[in-house]
């Protein structure tokens, strides 16, 4: 009769320990999904920074560009009135 008993113990540990060892699967795959999941968004973060960064540059080349122009236009308006003031002494 104890031996029966101990066999019976052994059988629900085992079907436990079988139990347990399914729920670390699914803890394994729960985590295994998580860090996907974590690797997806770093990246996706890694592409807004790029982004961010280009739109940062390209804004930058357009102030430049626009400074420049004005820089040409000042130029070109004092030219313009020289070239008036002389047509007008002739």
């Amino acid at each position: 009769m104890i031996a029966e008993e101990a066999d019976i113990d052994s059988i629900s540990i085992g079907s436990s320990s079988n139990g347990n060892d399914d729920g670390v699967r699914e803890g394994g795959r729960t985590v295994a999904e998580a860090a996907k999941g974590t690797k997806e968004i770093t990246s996706n973060v890694s592409g807004v920074t790029t982004a961010s960064e280009d739109t940062t540059r390209g804004a930058s080349d357009i102030k430049k560009a626009s400074a420049e122009l004005t820089t040409m236009a000042a130029e070109l308006q004092s030219a313009v009135a020289r070239y008036r003031f002389e047509g007008r002494s002739r």
